[in-house]
């Protein structure tokens, strides 16, 4: 499948319903499309976010690379959804805070959904890998991946196989020109965790 432009669908044809979560995001958008706050013919901007990861990130949080980083970082296992084929889009919260800084900055922005992320594309098996590498090259221990069923503890849990933001209209207002890579998103992580004493010297988890 292609990238998700603003204007994809929430339900593909035949297939199930994206999470609640977007669902609900949407709806959000659409009561303050109708809220009648803004001058006729503009309305809001409803930025779309794509995994917004980098330095300080709460593991807690249930994001991937910061769950990733913090176990590799305590020489814990990866716990890697399914076969850990399903891809996401990673973007610098440095590169898309600035993106967000320079809209502020811009005389007339056509109102509707505008998405905004970085162009760092990977399977989870292959993040998690990467992950592994990097904590072991700055002198971490070494982990292991752990494949688990996520619909063993989460009912009716269903996979969102691919998720590429469309970043077309970004570039037209001059944004998301030069987004990070993978390797580079992990590394600055990474950094935050020696700064902060988080990267454990412990043997592998087996």
């Amino acid at each position: 499948s292609g990238a998700m432009g603003e204007d994809a669908p929430l339900r593909r044809p035949g297939g199930a319903a994206r999470w609640c979560y977007a669902l609900a995001k949407r709806a959000c958008e659409e009561h303050f499309d109708a809220a009648g706050l803004w001058p006729k013919a503009s309305g809001p901007v409803h930025l779309r976010l794509f995994n917004v990861v980098g330095p300080d990130q709460d593991g807690d949080s249930g994001m991937v690379l910061p769950t990733f980083m913090t176990r590799a970082a305590a020489g814990e296992a990866l716990p890697v959804h399914g076969d850990g084929s399903q891809e996401r889009t990673y973007g610098h919260v440095d590169d898309v805070g600035a993106d967000i800084a320079a809209l502020v900055g811009l005389a007339h922005l056509a109102p509707g959904p505008l998405n905004l992320g970085g162009t760092a594309t990977a399977s989870a098996v292959d993040l998690a890998r990467l992950v592994v590498r990097a904590v072991g090259k700055a002198g971490g221990p070494q982990s292991r991946l752990e494949f688990v069923d996520p619909s063993a503890q989460l009912a009716g849990f269903a996979e969102v196989r691919r998720r590429v933001p469309d970043l077309g209209r970004a570039r037209s207002l001059g944004l998301a020109q030069n987004p990070r890579s993978l390797e580079a998103i992990v590394d600055d992580t990474l950094a935050s965790y020696v700064e902060r004493g988080l990267l454990s010297c412990g043997s592998p988890a087996f």
